[in-house]
C-alpha cells in the first residue's frame, strides 16, 4: 500500500487483501509530553501552510472557541473524564494543540500582509 492525501490526514491505500487483526492494537504515538509538544508544533505549521494555500482565515473566534470546543468534545463527549486525571490532561493538551494551529495560521496571515512571507 501507500499513503495518499497530502500533508495532513493521509490515508493508507491498500494494493492487496486487507484483513482484520485478531486482538487489540495498542497505539502510543508519542514517547512523552515533550514529544507530543514537538509533534504539535510540526502539525501546527503543516496545518497553517495548508490552510493558507486553501485561503482559510484564522478569526478571533477560531482562536478562542475551537480549543474550548475540543476540550469539551474530548473530555466530555468522547468520555475522556472516564480516564480521570489522564483524560483531563489529554483533553487539555489537545485543546492547546488546536489553539497552536489557529494561532500559527494567524501569524502566517500577518506575515503575508506585511510582506514578510511565511517563515
Amino acid at each position: 500500500g501507500e499513503w495518499e492525501g497530502g500533508i495532513l490526514h493521509e490515508t493508507l491505500e491498500a494494493h492487496d487483501h486487507v484483513g482484520r487483526l485478531k486482538g487489540l492494537l495498542k497505539h502510543w504515538p508519542y514517547r512523552d509530553v515533550e514529544d507530543f509538544r514537538e509533534t504539535s508544533k510540526k502539525y501546527a505549521e503543516l496545518f497553517a501552510e495548508k490552510a493558507m494555500a486553501e485561503g482559510r482565515r484564522s478569526r478571533w473566534w477560531d482562536r478562542v472557541f475551537r480549543p474550548i470546543l475540543h476540550f469539551v468534545k474530548s473530555g466530555l463527549l468522547k468520555g475522556g473524564f472516564l480516564e480521570g486525571k489522564r483524560g483531563g490532561e489529554l483533553a487539555f493538551l489537545g485543546a492547546k494543540e488546536v489553539a497552536q494551529k489557529w494561532r500559527r495560521l494567524s501569524v502566517m496571515e500577518g506575515q503575508a500582509r506585511s510582506g514578510e512571507g511565511a517563515s
